[in-house]
């Protein structure tokens, strides 16, 4: 099982159980994500179908890499797809160096705190 990271809408408005803050994600995924009452969140998800999650126009996949892993090493047309879709979210940050930096530059977008390494999904 892999572990993938998602942008993706905020639904809830946090005043209950019930309609607390939480990813736009299918039911049952394990996921893990630093919420706020803002409308996106940066979410590390554990899921045996990512191709479910990849196909929802809601969501923006990133793409299946180690925080170690290099963004230059992704064809420059993936690279510039996935510069368009983060725009579509109002995220204009760059494809390219390590991969580890590039999520940690789209979550201070969405939070000044944001750091990777304290988000992580658990396997199931």
């Amino acid at each position: 099982m892999s572990k993938r990271w998602y942008v993706c809408p905020v639904e809830g408005d946090g005043k209950s159980a019930e309609t607390c803050f939480r990813p736009r994600l299918s039911a049952g995924l394990n996921w893990s994500a630093v919420l706020t009452d803002r409308a996106l969140v940066l979410v590390s998800a554990s899921e045996p179908q990512h191709a479910t999650l990849r196909s929802n126009t809601a969501l923006c996949a990133l793409p299946a890499l180690q925080l170690s892993d290099s963004l230059d090493s992704l064809p420059l047309a993936e690279r510039t797809a996935l510069q368009a879709k983060l725009a579509t979210f109002g995220i204009a940050v760059q494809a390219r160096g390590n991969f580890g930096t590039f999520i940690r530059m789209v979550g201070k977008v969405m939070d000044s705190n944001f750091n990777e390494i304290r988000t992580d999904a658990k396997e199931p």
